[in-house]
């Protein structure tokens, strides 16, 4: 062992009994606070103001990165648990978040519906004279746009089954009529 140790703990000494921590009055006392025990009104004061902040540099970062959440935890340096805990507890907080997410959104679809009109191009010709020149309108940009938002016109790639289900009804083939009159003998082939 340490000379340390052995200089605290000679051989042949006896420790005496602990003194006991745990006391009666001081399980009350530890009861009444609960386990952590009390913060300070200005401890508590200074947490909140803390959290006030983070909060705020969050949703900076939130409308930075277009509502990615990890990015702008990553960005904000805490854990994404912390972003679930303040939305559900805090619903001014999600309120913001939610509209910062209706404003991603909206861009989007402002994107989207520009490159179904064509997006614009401006070109300069030979005299340096700046034009705006209309490209074609994006075929997948029209095609998705019409699977999400036609799908009450029949547009779409599932099929929309009515509540009441849908009724099928066979009905059998009707032979068809050959006119052995004008059938022409294939060579090689005798007819019966």
């Amino acid at each position: 062992m340490g000379e340390y140790y052995e200089r605290k703990n000679p051989p042949g000494k006896k420790r005496g009994p602990k003194p006991e921590y745990f006391t009666e009055e001081r399980r009350k006392e530890m009861a009444e606070r609960g386990k952590r025990g009390a913060l300070s009104p200005s401890r508590e004061l200074t947490l909140e103001k803390q959290r006030i902040s983070k909060k705020k540099k969050f949703i900076k970062a939130y409308q930075k990165h277009r509502g990615m959440k990890t990015a702008a935890c990553e960005a904000c340096k805490m854990g994404y648990t912390t972003y679930q805990q303040w939305r559900k507890e805090d619903p001014e907080f999600d309120r913001q978040l939610t509209e910062i997410d209706e404003m991603v959104l909206d861009q989007v679809e402002t994107k989207l519906l520009e490159l179904i009109d064509g997006p614009t191009e401006q070109k300069l010709d030979v005299k340096g004279n700046v034009h705006d020149l209309k490209l074609a309108p994006n075929v997948k940009a029209v095609q998705y746009y019409l699977d999400t938002k036609g799908k009450n016109r029949g547009y779409g790639k599932t099929l929309n089954i009515p509540d009441g289900g849908i009724q099928i009804v066979l009905t059998p083939a009707q032979p068809k009529q050959v006119d052995n009159a004008n059938t022409i003998p294939i060579e090689g082939r005798e007819e019966e």
